[in-house]
C-alpha cells in the first residue's frame, strides 16, 4: 500500500505516538526510529514513518520522504513525494531540480496515462508522485537534493511550469529520514 500524498492524515487509524518520537508497533513494542512519526495501515499490518515536520495535509506542495516496516520486520523502501498545490493547474508531467547550480532529474512515477495523480476541492489543485526510491540514481538523486545548500524544484506542465525553492527544514527532514532509515537497516542507503 502507498501512503498517498493526499489524505493520508484522514487514512490514520492510529494517532501518532509522541512519547520520545518513538512509535509502537502492533504488537505495542517499541521501535527506534528517529526522528520520525508512525501511522500505521491494520490491513497491510505496515507501520509507516515520515518526519515529524512532514505536512499532515495536502494542501500544500510538498517534497518529502517517507518509509514502512510490516510487522513481519521487513523494511520498505524509502518513498519520495512531491506534490505540487496551487490554484491553477499545471497538469505536471515532470519534476526536476537545480541544486547548487546542478540539474538533478527527480525520482518520481505515474500510475496513470495521463502522467502525475491529480485532485481538487473547494477552488485548489493538488498533483503528486509518490514512489519508492530504490534505483542507484534515484537514490544519488534524493541524497544530492538532501544535502543540498540550495534546491529548487520545477514542476514541469503540459504549457507552464512552476518554480519552488525546498526550505531549510524540508532539507533537513529529509536528512532525518534518510537517517533513520540507515539506523533501522544498520547500513548505508545506497
Amino acid at each position: 500500500m502507498r501512503v498517498a500524498a493526499v489524505g493520508w492524515v484522514s487514512r490514520r487509524r492510529n494517532p501518532p505516538d509522541h512519547r520520545g518520537n518513538q512509535a509502537l508497533n502492533r504488537a505495542g513494542k517499541r521501535t527506534a526510529f528517529l526522528p520520525a512519526l508512525p501511522g500505521y495501515d491494520k490491513m497491510e499490518e505496515i507501520s509507516w514513518y515520515q518526519s515529524t515536520t512532514t505536512p499532515k495535509r495536502a494542501n500544500t506542495t510538498a517534497f518529502f520522504l517517507y518509509f514502512g516496516k510490516k510487522d513481519s520486520g521487513q523494511l520498505l523502501p524509502i518513498r519520495l513525494v512531491v506534490r505540487y498545490y496551487a490554484d491553477n493547474w499545471l497538469f505536471v508531467t515532470h519534476a526536476w531540480a537545480k541544486v547548487d547550480g546542478v540539474k538533478i532529474d527527480v525520482p518520481q512515477q505515474s500510475q496513470t496515462i495521463l502522467g502525475w495523480e491529480r485532485d481538487n476541492s473547494g477552488g485548489k489543485i493538488w498533483e503528486w508522485s509518490d514512489t519508492a526510491v530504490i534505483t542507484a540514481q534515484g537514490i544519488e538523486a534524493v541524497r544530492r537534493i538532501s544535502e543540498a545548500k540550495d534546491a529548487i524544484v520545477r514542476f514541469e506542465g503540459r504549457q507552464y511550469y512552476d518554480d519552488r525553492t525546498l526550505t531549510a527544514n524540508q532539507l533537513k527532514a529529509m536528512r532525518e529520514v534518510i537517517a533513520a532509515y540507515e539506523k533501522a537497516t544498520e547500513k548505508a542507503w545506497k
